[in-house]
């Protein structure tokens, strides 16, 4: 499960969708028809959430894919960008504009895709504070840009990152501009 606290004063919170039905329906009848689902290819429940710790009210979140150990981040206008997971959600990109406790925003799935799969990676804000790095993962020894920094930029190795178990690398975007990212034992400044 992730958990963020949003510039709006709520919390969102997401967990993985192949468990089968949470204990929270979304809204209005509302139901994930997905195919590639492993438990429940017809799903009328909540796998996402926006908390109001100021009236302790929930309001499920619709999410499609299955983001179990996927990664996100804030960009600096504060929408948070969630990608990769598990299963169908592993090449995915979603993104949420936060709103306040009485607005109706909701995830976005979209239609462009990570270039490899990221099943536990992390995220990194970049200094033009509009761009992110996604780095490493379980099996993926890379990273990419989203967005792309031009048409059809793919993903780059990053040998560092190799084996099975880099999960959720530590990445620090240091006061110069660099990266430094840290996984098992090895680390390395990107520039």
């Amino acid at each position: 499960m992730h958990t963020v606290v949003t510039h709006m004063n709520t919390v969102i919170m997401l967990d993985h969708t192949n468990t089968g039905p949470s204990a929270i329906k979304l809204l209005n009848g509302r139901c994930r028809n997905q195919p590639a689902e492993r438990i429940s290819k017809v799903d009328c429940y909540a796998h996402s959430i926006m908390f109001n710790p100021g009236n302790n009210q929930v309001r499920p979140l619709y999410v499609y894919t299955d983001t179990w150990c996927s990664s996100g981040q804030f960009f600096n206008n504060g929408r948070m960008v969630q990608t990769g997971g598990d299963f169908e959600g592993n090449r995915k990109i979603r993104t949420l504009q936060p709103c306040g406790a009485g607005g109706n925003c909701d995830w976005v799935e979209l239609e462009e895709n990570l270039v490899t799969g990221c099943w536990y990676s992390s995220n990194q804000l970049l200094p033009s504070g509009i761009q992110q790095i996604i780095v490493g993962g379980r099996n993926t020894p890379s990273y990419e840009f989203y967005p792309k920094r031009r048409a059809g930029e793919g993903f780059y190795n990053l040998g560092m990152l190799g084996g099975d178990n880099n999960l959720y690398p530590f990445v620090y975007l240091l006061p110069n501009g660099d990266l430094f990212v840290f996984a098992n034992r090895n680390s390395v400044q990107l520039n």
